[in-house]
C-alpha cells in the first residue's frame, strides 16, 4: 500500500487528487493539508511514502517545504505538482530534493504512474518537461560557446598587447636590470665572504674548545690512572710486607720445631745408652 500526503492550498486540486487516488486499490490517502506548516505538523506523527506538494503556496512555498522534508523525513519521496513549467522552477525543485515534477494539467494516468515509479525509487518528469530542460541546456551550451569565443578573442588581444608591452619594456630596462643584477651579485659575494669568514672563525673556535676539553679529559684520566696505580702499588707493598712477616714467623716456628726434634732425639739416644749400660753391668 502506497501512503500519500497531498499538500495544496487549492481545495479543488485536493478533491481532484482524492478522486483519482481512491480509484487505485494500492493507494491510500493518509492526509490532505493546505499549507507547508500543516504538512510538517502531520509528518511529526506520520510517515507517508509520497508527498504531492504544490510549488506556490502562501506562508511556506513548496521549495522550502521540499528542502525540510528531504532533510527531516528522507523516507518520504516528494513529487512537485505545479502550474509552472519553466526550467528554473524545475531545476530548483530538483535541487531541493524532489523526485518528480508534474504539471497540474497532467492526465490522471500519468499522475498515477508517476506516483508508482517514484515510490519504487525512479525519478520522473511530466510529459514535455524533460525536452524543455534539454532544449534549455542546448541553448545554454550555445550561449556558453559564444561567450567562450568572445573570451578567446579578448584573450588573444590581451596576450598580443602584453607581448608588445613586455618587448618594449625589455628594451628600455635591459641596461637597468643588468646593473641591478650586477649590484646584487656583488652584494651576494660580499655577504658570502663575510658569512664564510664567520663560519671559519666559528669552526676554529669550536675545534679549539673541543681540543682543550679533550686534553683536559685526557690529563684527568691519566691522573686518575696514576692515582689508581699508586693505590694498587701501596696495596701490593702492604701485602708483601705481611707476607714477609708471615715467612719470618714460619721460620721461627720451623727453627723451634727443629730444636725440639733434636732434643727429643737426644733424649731418646740417652735413654738407649742408659739401658745399654745397665745391661752391660749385669753381665
Amino acid at each position: 500500500m502506497i501512503k500519500i500526503l497531498v499538500v495544496d492550498d487549492q481545495n479543488l486540486v485536493r478533491q481532484k487528487l482524492q478522486t483519482v487516488f481512491t480509484t487505485q486499490s494500492d493507494f491510500e490517502i493518509v492526509g490532505m493539508v493546505e499549507n507547508g506548516f500543516q504538512a510538517l505538523e502531520y509528518l511529526k506523527t506520520k510517515n507517508p511514502d509520497i508527498a504531492l506538494v504544490d510549488l506556490e503556496m502562501p506562508e511556506m512555498n513548496g521549495l522550502t517545504l521540499t528542502q525540510i522534508i528531504s532533510q527531516s523525513s528522507p523516507q518520504t519521496q516528494i513529487i512537485i505538482l505545479s502550474s509552472c513549467d519553466d526550467h528554473n522552477s524545475i531545476n530548483d525543485a530538483i535541487q531541493a530534493g524532489a523526485r518528480g515534477y508534474l504539471l497540474k494539467s497532467t492526465s490522471e494516468s500519468e499522475i498515477i504512474d508517476t506516483v508508482r515509479y517514484v515510490q519504487r525509487g525512479y525519478f520522473q518528469l511530466g510529459p514535455g518537461l524533460f525536452e524543455k530542460l534539454l532544449f534549455n541546456l542546448i541553448d545554454q551550451d550555445q550561449v556558453a560557446s559564444g561567450q567562450l569565443e568572445t573570451l578567446d578573442d579578448k584573450y588573444s588581444y590581451y596576450v598580443n598587447s602584453l607581448k608588445q608591452e613586455i618587448e618594449l619594456k625589455t628594451q628600455t630596462t635591459h641596461g637597468q636590470l643588468t646593473k641591478e643584477i650586477e649590484s646584487q651579485v656583488k652584494n651576494l659575494q660580499v655577504k658570502f665572504k663575510e658569512g664564510l669568514e664567520a663560519f671559519q672563525q666559528q669552526v676554529t673556535n669550536q675545534l679549539k674548545h673541543g681540543l682543550d676539553d679533550l686534553i683536559n679529559k685526557f690529563c684527568q684520566k691519566q691522573q686518575n690512572n696514576l692515582n689508581q696505580t699508586l693505590e694498587e702499588q701501596a696495596i701490593i707493598n702492604h701485602q708483601l710486607f705481611a707476607t714477609k712477616l708471615l715467612i719470618k714467623k714460619l721460620e721461627k716456628q720451623i727453627t723451634i720445631l727443629r730444636y725440639g726434634l733434636i732434643a727429643i732425639f737426644f733424649c731418646y739416644f740417652l735413654e738407649k745408652i742408659t739401658i745399654l749400660c745397665y745391661v752391660l753391668k749385669k753381665f
